[in-house]
């Protein structure tokens, strides 16, 4: 009864037009980035050899890694104090965030240039391309600055320029790793130094509308020393919360690989690869167009926040029952053309995509309710929520792989993002009724 309720208020409520635009425009961008990333996949696998696509995954996956533990979670607390700032104040904070990356991060940059020794032992790169170690610094390094002018830029709904920026990157780049590799077979090194070519072209976009902004005559030293600390213990948390999230995604396969054979691996990897191509294509839009829109009025004082927190729960009502009721009739509709696509030994995926579209739309839920509980500043509960999820996800993959197998892990799977979800939406909720009536 509280569903329906709360559905029939969430279809009364109305969000402005312009979010809703920018939502298809995002969502149209990743699709089209997905699409560039599904096809430069395979060319790339064509084009270099089995050691050489090893390095590049490998080099890739450290670049993820090293750019999350460099950002300190700092845009994270751009996002927190961003909206709670006046018009004026928002510069300073902006310069704050700047001034705690550069004073935290190059130390580290400089330290990993002098000593390498550790990045080539995981990169296993060698010696002849032992150069590739300072473009992969530099990508890691130039790379918060691009997020952070993407944020900003979100933040002001131009969603256009964002996407616009982002596929004429994208297309650059795919067009120039298949004439440096297919053409001049110049191999991983161009693909690399190509990449942070790219990245400075962006950077020195940015940093052309922050001195065209004037956004440099806020930034001193002085403030930074009051804040420095106050970034750092906001964003802290956060790092764990990555730490804790690649746990939770690389689980699954290693518990299924070791109790039920990689053959069995193999399918939950494509099948899971389904569930986060449509995480990302509703996950991406929300923080480009909704989020803002919602942490902005937090921030305002023309509605009381609780009323825009339980507005914001109607809306996830909405979009959660509308997702389930679209996976179960695309699920049926569509079930024997999956079977057409998708190649015989991997057809078992297809029985375990409802139940993973399931799993993801839970962690679209936590999306929901999360953005209140950043904007109080309670970052830890996230450490804890994903902690006991973890938790939840080992112990029954332990119970049900080995008699269930496949369908074990799909059932812990599901279970554990849903007790993620509902740890958020109870502390939220928590959070709400502590605001007061």
């Amino acid at each position: 009864m509280w569903a329906v309720r709360e559905l029939r208020l969430a279809v009364k409520e109305r969000l402005p037009l312009s979010v809703v635009a920018h939502f298809f425009v995002y969502t149209a961008g990743k699709i089209v980035l997905s699409s560039i990333s599904v096809i430069m996949a395979p060319l790339m696998m064509l084009l270099l050899s089995p050691a050489d696509y090893g390095l590049l995954s490998l080099i890739h996956s450290f670049n993820n890694v090293a750019i999350a533990c460099l950002g300190l979670g700092l845009p994270q607390v751009l996002m927190v104090d961003y909206f709670r700032s006046s018009d004026s104040d928002r510069s300073l904070v902006i310069n704050n965030i700047i001034g705690t990356y550069l004073v935290s991060a190059v130390p580290l940059v400089v330290l990993c240039a002098l000593y390498p020794h550790f990045i080539y032992q995981y990169l296993f790169l060698p010696m002849h391309q032992s150069i590739l170690i300072y473009a992969i610094l530099l990508i890691c390094l130039f790379s918060f600055f691009n997020d952070i002018m993407f944020q900003i830029l979100q933040y002001h709904r131009y969603a256009v320029t964002v996407t616009t920026m982002q596929l004429t990157v994208a297309l650059l780049t795919a067009l120039f790793n298949v004439v440096s590799v297919g053409y001049f077979h110049w191999g991983v090194a161009s693909i690399i130094w190509i990449q942070f070519f790219m990245v400075f072209v962006v950077f020195s976009v940015g940093l052309f509308l922050y001195c065209n902004c004037q956004l440099y005559k806020t930034f001193h030293c002085t403030n930074l020393t009051g804040r420095y600390a106050h970034n750092l213990k906001l964003g802290i948390p956060f790092l764990p919360s990555m730490i804790v999230g690649w746990l939770f995604a690389m689980l699954n396969r290693w518990m299924v690989a070791k109790y039920a054979g990689m053959e069995v691996a193999g399918v939950f990897a494509v099948a899971d690869a389904g569930g986060q191509l449509f995480y990302r294509f509703i996950v991406y839009p929300l923080q480009g167009a909704y989020g803002p829109a919602l942490l902005n009025s937090y921030g305002s004082s023309v509605r009381p926040i609780k009323e825009i927190e339980r507005s914001n729960h109607r809306i996830m009502v909405l979009v959660l029952c509308s997702l389930i009721m679209v996976s179960f009739i695309g699920y049926f509709l569509f079930r024997s053309m999956l079977y057409w696509i998708i190649p015989v030994r991997y057809e078992k995926a297809v029985g375990c995509i409802l139940g993973i579209l399931v799993s993801y739309i839970f962690l679209i839920g936590s999306y929901f309710v999360s953005n209140f509980i950043q904007f109080q500043k309670k970052c830890w509960i996230f450490v804890a929520a994903l902690a006991v999820a973890v938790l939840i996800n080992s112990v029954l993959n332990l119970l049900l792989i080995p008699c269930y197998g496949l369908s074990g892990c799909i059932g812990a799977m599901a279970i554990a993002y849903g007790s993620y979800f509902c740890i958020l939406l109870i502390y939220n909720r928590v959070l709400l009724n502590l605001l007061g009536s």
